[in-house]
């Protein structure tokens, strides 16, 4: 009897863990001038990233074995100081998420949105950060 209790306890448990939320953020930075004397200098855990003009950053929620996007925000580097996260787009949309775990994510942001009249060669650095929630 109780082993049976037990394993309820630990199936209940490993049923709680993955029903847990945990977000993720996907952080594009972007050195448009290729200057790094120029933009902000942001901190990684693989070092500095230097020169960055904009930062914008894709939110992703999952939950059990659900992966929704929930927005895309910018952050625009004046001073040397990124300033306060502005919508890009606003609306969710489906992730995809393997049984594995692996996350595929979609994003986007216009030229202008990066203070760009035309593509042009730059800089950019990718990083992930996670929290549960």
């Amino acid at each position: 009897m109780k082993r049976n209790a037990v394993f309820a306890s630990v199936a209940a448990l490993l049923f709680a863990a993955s029903a847990q939320a945990v977000t993720y953020d996907v952080t594009i930075a972007f050195d448009t001038d290729r200057k790094t004397t120029t933009g902000c200098t942001l901190t990684t855990p693989a070092g500095t990233f230097a020169g960055a003009e904009q930062v914008v950053v894709t939110h992703v929620n999952v939950v059990g074995s659900n992966a929704t996007t929930t927005g895309v925000t910018r952050q625009a580097c004046s001073g040397g100081t990124l300033g306060a996260a502005v919508s890009v787009d606003p609306n969710s949309w489906p992730a995809g998420l393997t049984a594995t775990g692996n996350l595929f994510i979609e994003t986007h942001v216009s030229p202008s949105d990066l203070g760009l009249s035309s593509l042009t060669p730059m800089r950019v650095l990718f990083l992930t950060f996670s929290s549960n929630v």
